[in-house]
């Protein structure tokens, strides 16, 4: 095996001999953060929310003394980015981390795009393999969802669906090639034979197959051509998460494998029984995101105390910040009308003033926001998932589902405020019916709109099939 194959395992038998664990859970603002009442050292596997400290799964880990590693390689706090899935290990009742580990899912050059001009969402593909593009997706070094082309390479970091697909919660455009000199491919081996094996698909050459079902990490080079196969100069074993019978684990991840929550079911390569659990949040069902806080029994399968499911994003907004609450919980828009909910899961990245540990109290009146959320309380407000402040625009523009429609006086009522809209240009002609539920995306061709003004362009957004 070689020395870079060698560093990986070094790193990641270091960071499971650290291993020790807590529980926790996190709730809607960041005042009200309950950690759970379990202490003690713990691991979180998941994305990072924020940085400066690190947020994972609603916990804050300082990572001054952590031991930090890309790939197996030693690295600073600033080799953090937010989005990339880590696994931290350490003291839960104090918020020091003892170790982080990243390795990204896939570097590699694009080979596909389905991401239309003007979106935020689609589909990628990255050495062949399907990577979906959602709103709270983080770009970073330049990317943007619809600038990336075919032969950009990219770093990806996010979580496998039970269609094998990878679900991007960060993309890097051109990963230094210092930390990431060769193309790189993490996945489950399946059809295995003495001189390869696939992930997700891809052909993987190499002289030292693993076991089928075996987690690995794969670096070498993609070739395209004359058939798309990937040239592995090593290929290292990955464990899936695990820890010591009655240490807490925080998990986030994807559902893979999924009956009912009465039987056990998969997320990231972990079994989990969740039939005693609190669910809290969405459905739980195949290719839910989930956060799963429990411990591991000695046959090896997580008992999931609390399960939260990501809600459906069904919420856009842009425009300026009218002012920021005292406990720095929620940023408000249009003089204070609308209010949004900044929890510690809310992922928040500063693309105007390059501040690398931002937060919200970088926020300030007039900067401009871009975030995707969902509502909740009937409707009547907003939670955000994602939150990016961008250089500013001289429009305001807020999507959601209808709460009423008033057609006498032409005003539609989301997200807890009433919009005018007797003046403004709609899409196909007159409004005479809008059912609750349905999405609308309301603009104002101004930077900060004021409630007793009709907006500017309404446009209704056709349903799902």
């Amino acid at each position: 095996m070689t020395q870079r194959a060698l560093q990986i395992l070094t790193a990641l038998l270091i960071a499971l001999l650290l291993g020790g664990c807590g529980g926790g859970s996190s709730g809607d603002t960041v005042a009200d953060s309950d950690p759970g009442g379990i202490g003690g050292t713990g691991i979180s596997s998941g994305s990072i929310s924020a940085i400066g400290s690190i947020v994972v799964n609603g916990r804050r880990f300082d990572v001054e003394s952590a031991e930090i590693a890309v790939n197996g390689t030693p690295k600073t706090q600033s080799a953090l980015e937010v989005g990339y899935v880590v696994d931290v290990r350490g003291d839960f009742d104090d918020g020091v981390a003892e170790s982080v580990e990243f390795i990204p899912d896939l570097v590699g050059p694009i080979t596909g795009t389905s991401i239309p001009a003007g979106t935020d969402t689609g589909t990628l593909a990255v050495m062949g393999q399907v990577v979906q593009v959602t709103p709270t997706t983080l770009f970073t070094n330049g990317a943007s969802a619809d600038g990336l082309t075919e032969g950009d390479r990219v770093l990806v970091s996010g979580f496998r669906n039970s269609g094998r697909e990878i679900v991007a919660s960060h993309i890097r455009l051109r990963p230094g090639s210092g930390d990431f000199p060769e193309d790189q491919i993490v996945g489950r081996a399946t059809s295995v034979s003495p001189d390869g094996f696939e992930i997700a698909g891809l052909r993987i050459d190499t002289a030292f197959p693993p076991d089928a079902g075996e987690r690995v990490v794969a670096t070498g080079m993609y070739q395209s051509r004359p058939s798309p196969r990937f040239e592995a100069d090593d290929v290292a074993a990955m464990d899936d998460l695990r820890a010591e019978p009655d240490d807490a684990v925080e998990l986030e991840g994807i559902v893979e494998a999924f009956d009912t929550l009465s039987s056990p079911f998969t997320v990231d390569g972990v079994t989990v029984d969740g039939s005693g659990a609190t669910v809290e949040g969405g459905d739980i069902g195949l290719d839910a995101e989930v956060e799963v806080d429990g411990s591991f029994n000695r046959d090896g399968v997580l008992i999931a105390r609390r399960i939260e499911v990501d809600r459906e994003e069904n919420v856009e907004i842009e425009a300026r910040v009218s002012d920021v609450s005292s406990d720095l919980t929620s940023v408000r828009f249009f003089n204070g009308a609308l209010s949004v909910r900044i929890t510690d899961r809310t992922r928040l990245k500063d693309d105007s003033g390059g501040i690398d540990a931002f937060g919200v109290g970088d926020i300030a009146p007039g900067n401009y926001l871009e975030i995707d959320g969902y509502v909740a309380n009937g409707g009547a407000s907003v939670v955000a998932t994602r939150l990016e402040r961008e250089d500013p625009e001289d429009q305001a523009v807020i999507e959601g589902p209808v709460q009423s429609f008033d057609a006498a006086n032409q005003s539609i009522t989301l997200l807890g405020i009433t919009v005018r809209i007797d003046e403004a240009v709609i899409e196909d002609g007159p409004i005479s019916d809008l059912p609750e539920g349905t999405i609308v995306e309301i603009t104002w061709n101004q930077a900060a709109p004021d409630l007793s003004e009709s907006a500017d362009e309404v446009e209704i957004e056709e349903p799902d099939d």
